[in-house]
């Protein structure tokens, strides 16, 4: 990884845990399962370390990903998470420099699809193979915790994490072994789990590859004034096309 990076990165180790109830009042928090603030919280404590390092905050997602374009016009808002967006990420930076914390954030792959992503590993290991093992030991779920009867953070293997996951995989000819519920699952079993509510992303999914990605949709993502518009479209139709490999009977 240092080969793709140009530097050899350093890192810092943290565990943490929600207590069980608030402080003051006692109150039982509820169970959060949809790890909406998960990306806000590592930014966070990234944040924390570069300011009091004078290190740069890298951002590792890819672009495709931190642009997440709407599959359907339902997908806006508060339904489309915009953590590692580049009108986010500037406005988090302006924020952070208001109360007096100096923090160069990063984002190193704005540029790329995860496939690309994959593909710069592999080239930096010198070795397919064992790039494919390193990177099936990764998580990129979005909805883990669906099934009682498996281990807590089984990905899933249809939500559009997943997806975009399975489409890199295809893209950058890696082999994954990641153990996706939607792959592993044969049968009755198999048709039982994967409802229609399930298939939902996926089938959003083939509604999108129909229409494409065009201009307008470019327009409504609410990127900076000086971010290059052309660039993002051929992000969107790249990241689109790793998709479309994706195949789920």
């Amino acid at each position: 990884m240092e080969a793709a990076l140009g530097v050899k990165p350093s890192s810092v180790s943290w565990r943490f845990a929600r207590i069980g109830s608030q402080v003051g009042s006692q109150a039982e928090f509820q169970n959060e399962t949809s790890r909406r603030s998960r990306s806000l919280l590592f930014i966070a404590l990234g944040s924390a370390v570069a300011a009091s390092t004078g290190n740069d905050l890298w951002i590792a997602e890819n672009g495709f990903t931190s642009l997440n374009p709407p599959l359907t016009a339902e997908s806006l808002g508060a339904l489309s998470t915009r953590t590692t967006h580049p009108a986010f990420v500037r406005g988090l930076v302006e924020v952070l420099r208001d109360v007096g914390l100096s923090v160069h954030v990063e984002s190193r792959f704005a540029d790329m699809t995860k496939g690309q992503m994959f593909s710069v590993v592999a080239t930096a290991l010198g070795d397919a193979k064992r790039a494919g093992e390193l990177l099936s030991e990764t998580h990129s779920c979005g909805k883990p915790l669906q099934d009682v009867h498996r281990e807590p953070d089984a990905p899933c293997g249809v939500c559009l994490g997943c997806l975009v996951r399975r489409g890199a995989f295809i893209a950058a000819g890696l082999r994954d072994d990641t153990p996706y519920i939607e792959r592993t699952l044969t049968g009755t079993a198999r048709r039982a789990w994967l409802s229609p509510k399930r298939r939902s992303v996926y089938q959003a999914l083939q509604d999108r590859l129909d229409v494409g990605f065009e201009e307008e949709d470019i327009l409504d993502l609410g990127l900076p004034d000086d971010f290059d518009l052309d660039t993002a479209l051929q992000l969107l139709r790249d990241g689109l096309n790793e998709l479309a490999q994706v195949q789920i009977p």
